[in-house]
């Protein structure tokens, strides 16, 4: 049963690429993506030859997403079950009503029956369905704002001023092991802090950003995706108050144009 494989499947795939999982190998995970995305173009290729009305929007490694007229949807899938006898490989169908896409990595949904799915860092966060212990829980209230925007026509400005959970606007900074001597610049001076802190942009304009040194060339750079003006609440003792809502108005209208292009807001289908 191809639906009872997939969630043990995707697994072990994103697993394949962790270096810190015992199944890790690198040459398997590539060889993996590189025949995948030969077969789904092979399919593409068909489709595009023999569907007049066929209209790749966007594909990837396992789907392809199109537009294709009523009357030609016949034709389609006697093309489709071919290439699945052929493979050895069972599609799966979802019909969509809406969606918006940054990239082929990044992307939001409408399903017809009113499922909302989204692809891409920008609107994931919580458990990964890849690999069991990557849990990302940066910028919820940002994710939160995106779909906010695009689904029902909620501007950044309300789904932030709505939102009071200081959890939703946290960022796990790391300093890999690559770097050395993690410190946050204030007008105090240099203050050193952990390598992995939780921070939230700041309305103290006296709280700089993050910084660290590279071990191979002794730089010091910022740490990357992270405000101007830092607060940090590995004690969970941040409050609401402390937090600069515009910051991530700003972020959320940045993100929205990155799926728009700066138009009104852009859909397919």
């Amino acid at each position: 049963d191809g639906t009872t494989l997939k969630t043990p499947l995707n697994i072990k795939s994103g697993a394949l690429e962790n270096q810190y999982n015992d199944l890790y190998d690198p040459l398997m995970a590539r060889s993996l993506r590189i025949t995948c995305q030969l077969l789904m173009i092979e399919l593409v290729v068909r489709l595009k030859e023999h569907v007049e009305s066929f209209h790749l929007i966007n594909f990837n490694t396992d789907g392809l997403m199109y537009r294709v007229k009523l009357k030609d949807v016949g034709l389609l899938d006697g093309i489709m079950s071919d290439w699945q006898s052929e493979k050895r490989i069972t599609l799966e169908r979802d019909h969509i009503k809406r969606v918006w896409i940054k990239d082929v990595n990044n992307l939001l949904a409408e399903y017809t029956d009113g499922e909302v799915h989204t692809v891409g860092g920008y609107l994931n966060y919580g458990h990964s369905e890849k690999a069991g212990f990557n849990i990302n829980n940066n910028w919820i209230v940002v994710a939160e704002g995106i779909k906010n925007y695009f689904l029902n026509g909620i501007s950044p400005e309300q789904t932030v001023a709505e939102d009071n959970n200081p959890f939703h606007y946290q960022y796990i900074a790391k300093s890999s092991r690559k770097f050395k001597d993690p410190h946050q610049v204030t007008s105090r001076g240099k203050i050193p802090v952990q390598k992995v802190n939780r921070v939230f942009a700041s309305r103290d304009k006296s709280l700089g950003c993050l910084f660290h040194t590279s071990l191979a060339t002794g730089s010091v750079n910022k740490i990357s995706n992270l405000p101007e003006n830092c607060i940090l609440g590995n004690r969970n003792e941040v409050t609401i108050e402390q937090i600069d809502k515009d910051w991530y108005v700003s972020l959320i209208w940045k993100r929205i144009n990155d799926y728009t292009g700066g138009r009104k807001q852009l859909t397919f289908l």
